[in-house]
């Protein structure tokens, strides 16, 4: 989900799904770009907001206390402590696309294609990327998707997409499209007044 480049989109997901069909690990890199475009279209201060949520995880020392630190400094919320009940993961074209639900208080279900998309209660939208929503096992340890598996306990988080820099590559409607027909679900009309017209 980076910034939108002409042309570029498309020929990303080409060596995307030529590495998926080779079993192999990839890098992309771009050709040099001025420093205004990367200040206007870029994520600036992204990888010291990283840093500093890092320091406010590590400062809480382990455990519950190390979500909450890393909730709040995000401006989210720890929201549940539930146990996955079902896992449905599957890779394509070089994705891992799936959905979770998990079992609290509440039931939870998330969607994900690499990254967590969709947060749902009882049917209701409560997150869409690019809102957070973040795991992290019993001992607080962040976890990804794919690593998680039935009968895990987990924290679940989410915080705001106004407090996560990212590039405005976020903000285009087409961007969104093929998640949605990955998922099946919609994302765009979740999106209105983040996103580009």
């Amino acid at each position: 989900m980076g910034v939108k480049f002409k042309g570029f989109q498309r020929t990303s997901n080409q060596i995307r799904f030529m590495a998926s069909d080779c079993k192999a690990v990839i890098a992309m890199a771009r050709d040099p770009i001025p420093v205004e475009w990367c200040l206007e279209h870029g994520a600036p201060g992204a990888i010291q907001q990283a840093i500093d949520l890092g320091k406010a995880y590590l400062k809480a020392k382990k455990g519950e206390a190390a979500v909450k630190g890393a909730a709040k400094f995000l401006g989210g919320e720890l929201i549940e402590k539930g146990k996955i009940v079902a896992v449905k993961n599957e890779a394509r074209g070089g994705f891992d696309v799936g959905t979770m639900t998990i079992e609290g208080e509440k039931t939870w279900e998330m969607s994900y294609v690499n990254e967590y998309m969709t947060l749902e209660s009882n049917g209701k939208r409560v997150s869409t990327y690019p809102d957070l929503m973040t795991t992290f096992d019993v001992d607080g340890n962040p976890v990804t998707s794919t690593s998680l598996k039935q009968g895990d306990i987990i924290y679940l988080v989410t915080a705001p997409k106004e407090r996560i820099k990212v590039g405005d590559g976020n903000r285009y409607p087409e961007i969104y499209e093929p998640i949605e027909m990955a998922l099946g679900k919609p994302m765009v009309k979740y999106l209105k007044g983040y996103l580009k017209p």
